[in-house]
Order: C-alpha cells, then sequence, then structure tokens
C-alpha cells in the first residue's frame, strides 16, 4: 500500500513539473498536503480512496490544459490508471501497452486534452491477457496514421460492431472509435471533459471503470435484511431454503466456471411453490468474470441488477457477478427450492448468495 501511495505521488509530482511556470503549479502542489490530510481524516477505507481519487484528478485536469509535455501525463496517467497495486505488475506486458500508448498519442495529431484523454481511455481498457491484445493501442496508432476518412470508416465500423459484440469487447471497441474520431469531436469537448474528471476521479477502481462501469447505473441498494446462504449446485443439484411466509423476496445469486457462457444460457429455477422464476446469464454472471485476467475472453453480460459489490482496488478491482432476482408470488411462499439445471456444463454451479426479505 506503501508503494502504491509512493506512486500517486509521483504522479502529483509529474503534473506539478508539466505545469512549471503556469498559475496552475502551484496550485497542484498543493495536491500534495490535500492528499496527506484526505488519508488522515477519512477512516472509512472506501470514502478516503475516494477522496484521495478526486484530488489527483483535479490536479491531473490542471496540468493536461497547460502542458507541454504531454507525453508525461501519459506516462503518468497509464502509471496511475493500471500499474496500482504495484505488486500485481506484469512488467513486460504494461512496458508493451506504455509504448503503444506513447505511440498513439504520437499519431493524435493534435495534442490536446481530447487526444490525451483519449489515449488513456484506450490505455485503460486494454487488456493484457492474452498477450497479444497489449499490442491494441499499437494497432490503433498506426491505424491513426491513415488519411482521415479511413479513420472514419474504420470508426464506424467499430461502432456498428458494438451492438453484436460481447460486453468484454465492447470497451474496447467504444474508446478505440473515440480516439478515431477525435478530429470530428471538438464540440464534445466540455461534455468529455466533464465525463473524463469524473471518471479519472474513479482511478482507484479503475479494473471497474474499465470493465464494468454500467454497473454504475445498474446498481439497486438491498430491499429488507439480507439473509447469507452460500451454496453452490452443480447440475441436477438442487436445495431447499426455508424462510419466512413473504409474496416477494430478491435473490441474489451468481455461477461459478460459466464466464465462457453466453448471455440466454439457463442456469437454474427458483421454486416458490406458486411460481417459478428461472435463472439466466444476464440476470446473474460468473462471480469474477470481471477480474482482469479472465475478462477479455468471457462471454458473459453484465447482470441486469447489480448490488456493485467491488473487491480490490485499483486496475485489479473487480465487480463481483451477482445479480439481483425478483421473485413474486400471487400467494404466500414459506421456502425456496433452488435447482441447477441439468444441461450445465461439468463444473459450472448455480451459486445462491444470499436472500432478501423486503418488509410485508
Amino acid at each position: 500500500m506503501l508503494s502504491d501511495l509512493a506512486l500517486v505521488v509521483a504522479v502529483l509530482l509529474a503534473c506539478a513539473w508539466v505545469a512549471r511556470g503556469t498559475p496552475w503549479a502551484a496550485a497542484i502542489e498543493c495536491g500534495l498536503p490535500l492528499l496527506a490530510v484526505a488519508i488522515i481524516v477519512f477512516p472509512d477505507e472506501r470514502t478516503r480512496l475516494f477522496a484521495c481519487g478526486v484530488i489527483v484528478a483535479v490536479a491531473f485536469a490542471g496540468a493536461a490544459f497547460v502542458a507541454r509535455e504531454g507525453w508525461a501525463l501519459v506516462i503518468a496517467g497509464v502509471a496511475l490508471l493500471r500499474w496500482i497495486p504495484l505488486r500485481e505488475v506484469e512488467v513486460w506486458r504494461e512496458l508493451v501497452v506504455l509504448a503503444g500508448a506513447l505511440a498513439l498519442y504520437a499519431a493524435l495529431r493534435a495534442k490536446s486534452p481530447l487526444a490525451l484523454i483519449a489515449t488513456l481511455a484506450v490505455a485503460a481498457v486494454t487488456p493484457v491477457h492474452p498477450g497479444k491484445a497489449a499490442l491494441i493501442p499499437l494497432v490503433l496508432a498506426a491505424i491513426c496514421v491513415a488519411p482521415a476518412l479511413g479513420r472514419a470508416i474504420v470508426a464506424g465500423a467499430l461502432l456498428v460492431a458494438v451492438p453484436f459484440a460481447r460486453w468484454s469487447l465492447v470497451p474496447i471497441l467504444v474508446t478505440a472509435a473515440f480516439a478515431l474520431l477525435i478530429p470530428y469531436l471538438g464540440k464534445l469537448r466540455p461534455l468529455a471533459y466533464a465525463t473524463a474528471l469524473a471518471l479519472f476521479a474513479m482511478w482507484p477502481w479503475s479494473g471497474v471503470v474499465a470493465r464494468a462501469l454500467p454497473a454504475v447505473a445498474r446498481f439497486e441498494p438491498p430491499i429488507g435484511p439480507v439473509r447469507v446462504v452460500g451454496w453452490a449446485r452443480g447440475r441436477g443439484e438442487e436445495a431447499t431454503l426455508a424462510i419466512p411466509r413473504a409474496r416477494h423476496v430478491i435473490v441474489n445469486a451468481s455461477a461459478a466456471a460459466a464466464a465462457d457462457l453466453p448471455g440466454g444460457t439457463l442456469l437454474g429455477t427458483i421454486d416458490a411453490g406458486t411460481c417459478t422464476r428461472s435463472v439466466r446469464i444476464g440476470d446473474v454472471a460468473d462471480f469474477g468474470f470481471t477480474r482482469r485476467p479472465h475478462f477479455f475472453l468471457a462471454r458473459n453480460p453484465l447482470p441486469r441488477i447489480t448490488r456493485a459489490d467491488i473487491r480490490g482496488y485499483g486496475a485489479t478491482a473487480w465487480l463481483h457477478g451477482a445479480g439481483a432476482i425478483g421473485v413474486a408470488c400471487s400467494g404466500d411462499f414459506a421456502a425456496l427450492r433452488f435447482r441447477a439445471d441439468a444441461a450445465l456444463p461439468p463444473g459450472t454451479k448455480l451459486q445462491i448468495e444470499s436472500v432478501e426479505l423486503p418488509a410485508r
């Protein structure tokens, strides 16, 4: 953790260096004592990390508007978004991504804050598993050298592919199209800057921002007392859970060894006696499919409703794949029978995490 803090301090110092000789320099330097205050004042870890995120994001934004050495901010930004925690860094793969980010920034001829945002967005979502995927920024840099019409055609093709692509490819397609369309996005700069500032403030959870951002819009808080279950059932297996009489409950469930299953795949059913609810990929996902080593090859979509159970921090932060499933019947029920589908692949399991019991 101390090494990660040292890296954050180094990023702030880099921001102050590129802003030297400008009014922003003194303001950015104030980020260092503010960072210390945030670490001391906020006892809750997430609040403390978010405060640090806002401080560094504001300093970075100020440096981006006045910097002459944009390449230095590319290095600092990639380090902040991808190298925390330092103990998890795969050095050679990350150096390939960094080299690609520098090449992409150089290929984007307009050295504006918008170009910096696009470069860092592409770097943030670039996977390093499999290793060949780390070359994505370099490939994009080569495309940026093409004539403007060619870049626009490629960007259009990428955007057209988004609705048909599996979720793990969508962040790459969108950020790549954004980078290729930089010359045409002048009128959207204020919106792009505001969005980038908000997202950059989330660098303490950059892994979730890169791989599971829509979960922010899909989050719903628990609606009642939560009863932890913690069951896992393989194909054809079932289990019954007694609960207080109710007409409506929420089941939080996920899957195991199911990252390669596409959306809509039936995982099992929840039988409340008077009604039955199916559980499919899309209602839930593999519990760890957003982890960095597994995400690129995963075929799961994000759950439709999530409790936003975020694990870890920095580039290795990931969203637990549990989804919230409503079970509502016309009459009361006092038990839930969970049954894993008999056609599940060997080793794949339906996991019942918890049950929420709303007040009647």
